[in-house]
């Protein structure tokens, strides 16, 4: 039997439930994607982070976002910049950082 809590969050819970599904399917796409940019970079000797272009998506997610999101998806995109930065150098050096 559901609790009353339960009943009046579920609906909230549903949406939040379909979200999250498509953020993780993007993110899977995203860091398909990384793999590929990863062997560009290793193929042509070019490092993993390139600050600029860090800077420019981190801009871009704070101008989206808007002034009430701001401050939590620029920290949001934060550790998904350093985590596609991790899974660039462990493509191009070899060295496993997620195990």
């Amino acid at each position: 039997m559901m609790t009353n809590t339960a009943k009046i969050l579920k609906p909230y819970r549903d949406q939040i439930d379909v979200l999250d599904n498509q953020i993780v399917d993007l993110l899977v796409k995203r860091y398909n994607v990384v793999r590929d940019v990863a062997v560009v970079k290793q193929q042509h000797n070019i490092p993993s982070a390139i600050e600029e272009r860090l800077k420019e998506v981190i801009d871009r997610v704070a101008d989206r976002a808007g002034e009430d999101n701001e401050d939590m998806l620029c920290e949001i995109y934060a550790l998904i910049l350093a985590v596609a930065c991790d899974l660039e150098d462990e493509i191009i050096t070899g060295e496993s950082k997620f195990e």
